[in-house]
């Protein structure tokens, strides 16, 4: 009966602690992002390809996968979408001390007041 419980309770720490938990379904694999950002590429209609570009530099940057982020951000065509896109990716960097990812993602921004205030906020 002792074992029973100390294995009963062993098991409810373990998944307390997350050691069970089933992996986060929104965190998609490199390869996977790798894989969707080549199909976002070849699509023809501009606006759809964009979208798909942005949807898959956010969701890697999300991922925590800046290179695969980048290279989404640097195919999209459309400046205003490119920079929310690169925004989006250098405040996410910035959060978590990777300042020069996130000047990385500034230097795309073709917008010089959102850029400005991008500094703004990362010398805050």
């Amino acid at each position: 009966m002792k074992m029973w419980l100390a294995m009963c309770l062993a098991a409810a720490l373990l998944f307390s602690a997350g050691c069970f938990a089933p992996p986060d379904p929104a965190r998609e694999s490199v390869g996977e992002l790798q894989g969707q950002l080549q199909s976002a590429k070849v699509i023809v209609n501009p606006v759809d390809r964009n979208q798909a570009l942005e949807n898959i530099a956010m969701s890697a940057i999300d991922s925590d996968y800046p290179a695969v982020a980048f290279d989404a951000t640097v195919a999209i065509s459309d400046n205003s979408q490119r920079d929310e896109a690169a925004a989006y990716c250098a405040r996410k960097m910035d959060s978590i001390g990777n300042r020069d990812a996130a000047e990385d993602f500034v230097r795309l921004i073709k917008n010089s007041v959102l850029r400005d205030q991008l500094h703004v906020e990362f010398a805050s």
